[in-house]
């Protein structure tokens, strides 16, 4: 008998479960090639002028208003719980004037399918705030390379303001051209009513669209602007390095695959006891790279 009430228990428990529209994500319209659920265009009256990071704002430590927003241009595993976990932050995001929809990376050296899942999941989680949670929300549109015009624009209604980010995107002077050219696919395909540009945005963006600048700070959790500080690495002595090394980008240390993000830095080599060690310490320009 307490076999059959298991069964019948683990039965009904898999039918919740199948059911469930958090597992389906079935309940919003949806658009486009492969389907991703639409983010609505919404009237604002006005922008906030400050944004904070949903890293700051899930930890307390940006105290909610209607004078604020909420951005997502974070490192991706500190936003996946917006999506497999939606309700668990309901509460405290609805507090906020503005939500800008997630910002799941799309990189070109990822395979394609990837780059679909990010987008999808971005669109269901605007979609959700919007329509679930009753927010008002932005959605953020980013892009990998031209192979990804093809859905990376999908699922937002025409004529919705968007959201994107130069931060990361001004390492070189070269970084302008692909920029410019989702840019401009992303205005010629949505025709937003508005775009929030977070960072500092590249030479022409305001003549294509109504541009929204809003300035790029550290989180809580990171050291404010001006701030120096050293980082030191220790690896086999052979490796040639040259006094007072100036460089840019990542860079890979004696072929071990050690990235060091390393932009507006210098390298000075040391000896000591037979090990070589890179002091890398970081500018106080205060500009975002």
């Amino acid at each position: 008998m307490q076999k059959k009430q298991k069964t019948l228990c683990q039965r009904r428990n898999s039918y919740r479960y199948r059911n469930n529209p958090i597992f389906l994500r079935n309940g919003y319209a949806c658009a486009g090639e492969y389907q991703f659920p639409i983010v609505r265009r919404q009237e604002f009256k006005s922008i906030p002028k400050s944004f904070v990071y949903i890293t700051d704002a899930k930890a307390g430590r940006e105290q909610a208003s209607w004078n604020k927003g909420v951005h997502c241009f974070v490192d991706d595993n500190k936003i996946d719980d917006l999506f497999n976990r939606p309700q668990k932050y309901r509460k405290l995001l609805s507090s906020f004037s503005v939500l800008l929809s997630p910002d799941y990376s799309l990189y070109r050296e990822m395979p394609e399918w990837i780059q679909i899942q990010a987008v999808g999941r971005s669109r269901w989680v605007g979609a959700h705030w919007q329509t679930a949670w009753g927010c008002q929300v932005i959605p953020t549109v980013s892009w990998a390379g031209p192979e990804s015009f093809k859905f990376c624009f999908d699922g937002i209604e025409e004529g919705c303001w968007v959201a994107v980010s130069t931060v990361g995107n001004r390492k070189s002077p070269l970084d302008r051209k692909p920029f410019m050219h989702g840019f401009d696919a992303m205005i010629e395909r949505i025709k937003p009513s508005g775009v929030l540009c977070y960072g500092k945005p590249f030479e022409g963006m305001d003549a294509r669209s109504h541009l929204v600048v809003v300035d790029y700070v550290y989180p809580r959790t990171r050291p404010p602007k001006h701030f120096k500080c050293t980082q030191l690495l220790l690896f086999p002595s052979m490796l040639p390095c040259n006094d007072n090394l100036a460089f840019s980008g990542d860079a890979c240390v004696n072929g071990l695959g050690t990235s060091l993000c390393a932009d507006n830095a210098s390298i000075v080599k040391r000896e000591s006891a037979g090990l070589s060690a890179v002091s890398l310490v970081s500018d106080d320009s205060g500009e975002e790279q």
